[in-house]
């Protein structure tokens, strides 16, 4: 079913499909009720401009700077996220285009596009966090077994023994 709601709290009119009445019901309701306290001055609109490219910039200018893994931040965003995004707007954004990014990548390892996946979602939720974005979207992420390796370096009892001591001498809280 093809959903449109009246004006939203820019005066923009929207419009969504869905699979059923009840979602278009339960998303008119939002939208009308966000249009309604932005009119009451209970929240401030949301900005319209905004781009994934702008939530970029904030994430780098605030947010990235207080990580040890700033550097890490800064290269992902710039190779992998930003030449796919960034044109966006940040209302725009869906599962599709990250279902299109992981498949353009499906020659990475599956770890790799998860921390890809997990930058840009916490960027998102720093854009819900700053009032640019209503709700992030949501996506799925590949899964990583927890244990990649089966201790392959332990190959002899001896060095089974000497893990086992090792770990023994550290203590309790290691």
């Amino acid at each position: 079913d093809v959903c449109s709601s009246d004006l939203d709290a820019n005066g923009v009119r929207l419009s969504e499909v869905f699979d059923g009445r009840t979602e278009c019901a339960a998303w008119i309701a939002q939208v009308e009720s966000i249009a309604l306290a932005v009119k009451r001055g209970l929240r401030s609109p949301l900005p319209a401009d905004k781009t994934v490219g702008d939530a970029f910039d904030y994430w780098l200018q605030y947010r990235a700077i207080e990580k040890r893994s700033r550097a890490d931040d800064v290269s992902i965003i710039r190779k992998h996220l930003r030449p796919t995004f960034a044109a966006l707007k940040l209302c725009e954004l869906n599962a599709a285009h990250v279902d299109a990014f992981k498949r353009e990548r499906a020659h990475l390892d599956r770890k790799t596009i998860r921390n890809h996946l997990t930058l840009l979602s916490s960027v998102l939720n720093a854009a819900v966090e700053i009032g640019w974005l209503e709700k992030a979207p949501h996506f799925k992420k590949p899964r990583v077994p927890f244990f990649t390796k089966d201790f392959q370096y332990l190959r002899t009892a001896d060095e089974i023994s000497r893990f086992l001591r090792a770990a023994r001498d550290e203590g309790e809280g290691v």
